[in-house]
């Protein structure tokens, strides 16, 4: 399993710029349930099948005005090779 926390819209922001277009979560992604209301939610989501993981679960916390504070993602990444999983840990560090 593979998880990733990051805290703070700024840090947030930076490691999405970074990250998005490799994440098995990221553009191709498809939604599969969405929970929340306003302070947050859930969304539990499926990639294709190149991708690093099959499925996995996304959390985002906001703040009051509507700022994504923490940001928790976590996937069974065990179709990922290790240069893949390399590559996305190196992603969250800054």
């Amino acid at each position: 399993m593979l998880a990733a926390r990051i805290e703070g819209a700024f840090p947030v922001g930076r490691y999405l710029n970074r990250a998005l277009n490799s994440l098995p979560w990221g553009f191709n992604a498809t939604i599969r349930h969405v929970f929340g209301s306003g302070r947050g939610g859930v969304y539990e989501w499926i990639d294709g099948e190149a991708a690093a993981a099959r499925d996995g679960i996304t959390a985002l916390d906001l703040n009051r005005q509507g700022v994504i504070t923490r940001f928790t993602t976590v996937w069974e990444a065990s179709r990922g090779c290790n240069s893949t999983m390399e590559k996305l840990v190196e992603f969250s560090i800054e």
